[in-house]
C-alpha cells in the first residue's frame, strides 16, 4: 500500500486526503479491536498531535498484550458493510477534545458525535462491544435540543460502556442525557498514562544535539510547551510565555521549548512547530522544533525522542494537555496553562491543587526593577522535589488504574 509520504514524493497526495484505512488481514484469526482516533493526520501518515499519537500507541499496545489485533480507525465514515466485515469484538472511541461546543464551531463537534454514532453502530450490529472513552465530554450550550447536544445523545445510545476520564465530564454528560444511561458509566484516568516512552538516554540525547548541558551537576532544565489553541483563544498568551521566560532566566537554569504538534501539510498553519521556533528566537532559548517534513519513520522516531525528553527534564511549564500528562507520568514537577476544564481536573485526579497548578496571564507582574513575579510558579518551582516525591507515590497508582480498565473493556469485548 503507498503511503502518504511515498504518495506525496511521487505526486500523487491529494488535497483533504485522509489516512488511507489499513483493514484487518482476513486469514487472521485473532480476536479484533477497532480503536477510532482524531483524523488529524500528516502527509507522512503520522498524527498531527503528538498527544494523539502516545495515546493511541498506548492502546494498541495495552490491547495487543491482552490477545487482540488492533486496527486504526481515523474518525471517518465509512461503509457500514465493511466495518461489518471486520468482526471486530471491540470499537474503542478515544476521541480527543471535540465533543464540546467549546469550539468556534460546534457543527464539527456534531458532525464527529454523527460519525462515531454511525460506526458504533456497524460494530454494534456486528456483535462488537462499544465503549467511548474520549478525552472529555463538555461542555454544552443551548441543552437539550442543540444538534451538537442531540448527535451525542445519539452516539451514547450506541455505546455499551461509558468511560469519562473525571467527574466533571461525566457530569457534562448527565446534562446531556438527564433521562439516564442504558451504558455502563465508569470513569478511568487518560489511556496515555500507560504509553511507554523510549529510554532517559533518548531523551538526554535530543537536548544535548539542541545545546543543552545534560551532564549530572549541570544547571536545571526547564522545558516549555506551546499550544496554538491557547494563541487564539488566551489574550496575550506569547507575552505571558515570554514572561515566563524571563522568570527562568533570572534562576540561572536552562530552557527549551518543546513541541507536541506538527501542522497539516498545505494549510500553512502557525502550528506548535511554529510557535516552538519563533519564541525561542525571540527570546534566545533553545527548542527542539523543525519544520522540515519527515519520512513516517523518522517522524515517528521524532516523536518518541520529544516524548523521551519531556521525562528527561527538571521542571516542565506545558500548554498542551498530553504534554502535562507526559510530564507528570514521568514524576516531573509540572504546572500548566489550561482552556479546558480537563487540565483542572488532571492535576486534582493526581492529587494536586489544580488553583496552584495551573496559571494564566494574570498571576505574572512585572515588579518596579523590571523583574517577573509570579507566586504559583515561584511556589510549584520551590517545591519541585516535594512534588517529585508524591508524584513518584501516586502515578504508579494511577497507571493501574487504567491497566484495571483495559482487563474490563477486554473482558468484556471477549466474553460476548
Amino acid at each position: 500500500m503507498t503511503t502518504f509520504w511515498q504518495a506525496l514524493v511521487h505526486g500523487k497526495f491529494k488535497k483533504n486526503q485522509v489516512n488511507q484505512i489499513e483493514w484487518f488481514d482476513i486469514h487472521d484469526d485473532k480476536p479484533r479491536a477497532i480503536v477510532q482516533v482524531s483524523p488529524a493526520f500528516q502527509p507522512n501518515g503520522v498524527f498531527v498531535n503528538y498527544g494523539d499519537a502516545i495515546m493511541y500507541w498506548a492502546t494498541r499496545e495495552q490491547l495487543e498484550k491482552r490477545g487482540l489485533r488492533v486496527m486504526c480507525l481515523p474518525r471517518e465514515k465509512v461503509d457500514c458493510s465493511q466495518l461489518k466485515a471486520q468482526g471486530a469484538k471491540l470499537f474503542l472511541d478515544c476521541g480527543g477534545f471535540i465533543y464540546t461546543s467549546a469550539h468556534h464551531k460546534s457543527q464539527r463537534s456534531a458532525q464527529a458525535a454523527s460519525i462515531t454514532a454511525h460506526n458504533a453502530r456497524c460494530c454494534r450490529n456486528a456483535g462488537g462491544i462499544t465503549i467511548s472513552a474520549p478525552q472529555t465530554f463538555g461542555p454544552y450550550s443551548s441543552i437539550p435540543e442543540d444538534d451538537l447536544s442531540l448527535q451525542v445523545r445519539e452516539m451514547i445510545e450506541q455505546m455499551d460502556i461509558i468511560y469519562a476520564r473525571d467527574s466533571v465530564s461525566a457530569d457534562h454528560l448527565r446534562q446531556v442525557y438527564p433521562d439516564g444511561f442504558s451504558s455502563e458509566i465508569g470513569i478511568a484516568p487518560d489511556l496515555a498514562f500507560l504509553y511507554q516512552p523510549d529510554s532517559m538516554e533518548a531523551g538526554l540525547r535530543l537536548l544535548s544535539r539542541k545545546g543543552l548541558d545534560v551532564r549530572p551537576g549541570a544547571k536545571p532544565i526547564v522545558g516549555l510547551t506551546l499550544n496554538r489553541q491557547l494563541y487564539t483563544r488566551v489574550p496575550l498568551y506569547l507575552d505571558t510565555m515570554q514572561k515566563v521566560i524571563k522568570f527562568f532566566k533570572a534562576r540561572d537554569v536552562q530552557i527549551v521549548l518543546i513541541p507536541h504538534e506538527h501542522g497539516r501539510y498545505g494549510r500553512h498553519e502557525k502550528d506548535d512547530q511554529f510557535w516552538s521556533n519563533y519564541l525561542a528566537k525571540q527570546s534566545n532559548v533553545a527548542t527542539l522544533s523543525r519544520r522540515k517534513r519527515f519520512s513516517h519513520k523518522a517522524e515517528i522516531n521524532y516523536i518518541h525522542a520529544i516524548e523521551a525528553a519531556i521525562g528527561a527534564v527538571d521542571f516542565l511549564v506545558a500548554g498542551r494537555f498530553h504534554a502535562t500528562l507526559r510530564g507528570l507520568s514521568e514524576h516531573v514537577p509540572t504546572v500548566a496553562f489550561s482552556w479546558s476544564h480537563k487540565y483542572e481536573t488532571l492535576f486534582k485526579s493526581i492529587g494536586m491543587s489544580a488553583a496552584d497548578s495551573v496559571l494564566g496571564p494574570e498571576d505574572f507582574t512585572v515588579s518596579d526593577t523590571g523583574e517577573i513575579e509570579c507566586v504559583k510558579l515561584e511556589r510549584a518551582w520551590s517545591k519541585r522535589e516535594e512534588t517529585k516525591r508524591h508524584l513518584a507515590s501516586i502515578i504508579p497508582q494511577v497507571k493501574q488504574q487504567v491497566s484495571q480498565f483495559f482487563d474490563n473493556a477486554v473482558a468484556k469485548a471477549l466474553s460476548t
